[in-house]
């Protein structure tokens, strides 16, 4: 799976979490007029669960985009393979621009 199925999946798992806790909340306090222990255990597992999407988020990139938009940075001259100073030079055996044509064998 890849990271961003991991994040998606881990997102899905948050929301179901946390539709979960709402229920027994809603439910469970008409009954017993105090806040049930599943209450408890279930929103501790939504933050160990938002933790880890955190976690996931920074690691597939989000660390970069959060210091781009604060920073400002532009990075597109960076990656764009038509920028002036990006080439590469040529390979050592190929002629370079305006060099005459290698000679034909038994010339």
């Amino acid at each position: 799976m890849s990271g961003a199925g991991w994040v998606w999946t881990t997102f899905g798992v948050l929301l179901a979490l946390m539709a979960a806790r709402a229920w027994v909340v809603e439910t469970g306090y008409r009954r017993l007029g105090r806040t049930p222990v599943k209450v408890q255990v279930l929103t501790g597992a939504v933050a160990v669960v938002l933790v880890g999407l955190v976690v996931l988020l920074a690691a597939n990139g989000g660390l970069q985009l959060a210091d781009m938009l604060i920073n400002g940075q532009d990075t597109t001259a960076a990656t764009d393979p038509a920028a002036p100073g990006d080439q590469a030079p040529p390979a050592p055996d190929a002629p370079g621009p305006g060099a005459p044509p290698p000679a034909a064998p038994g010339a």
